[in-house]
């Protein structure tokens, strides 16, 4: 499942994803975060990571997230939520080569990430 939500008034976006993954809800978290940042001309992103079962992921939905890259050079700032150290790590590389500002999270940091986004 896939939740997205924009802290009203501010390009503050969050994502929600666990479970499984169907490509409406990966084609709605896109226009919201295009939405976004036509309003405020970037986004702040705070994605929480659950439990992910790659098996019920739908295939059109890998190719809806594809369109979201995008979007990338249009991202402030990242923070991860996830208590899979190795969802954690896989961020960690892939922020290295990403405009954008990324840094991870366990859930019990929750809190923290969610002020460092809006800081």
């Amino acid at each position: 499942m896939l939740t997205t939500t924009v802290l009203g008034g501010t390009n503050i976006v969050e994502i929600e994803f666990s479970g499984h993954l169907e490509a409406d809800a990966m084609a709605e978290c896109h226009r919201t975060l295009q939405q976004t940042i036509d309003e405020h001309g970037s986004i702040r992103l705070l994605a929480r990571y659950g439990e992910i079962d790659l098996r019920k992921i739908e295939p059109a939905a890998f190719w809806e997230d594809l369109k979201n890259t995008v979007l990338i050079p249009k991202i402030d700032r990242c923070a991860i939520v996830a208590e899979q150290g190795s969802l954690r790590r896989v961020s960690e590389v892939v922020g290295r080569v990403l405009p954008a500002e990324i840094r991870t999270f366990e859930p019990a940091d929750d809190a923290q990430a969610r002020l460092w986004v809006a800081s």
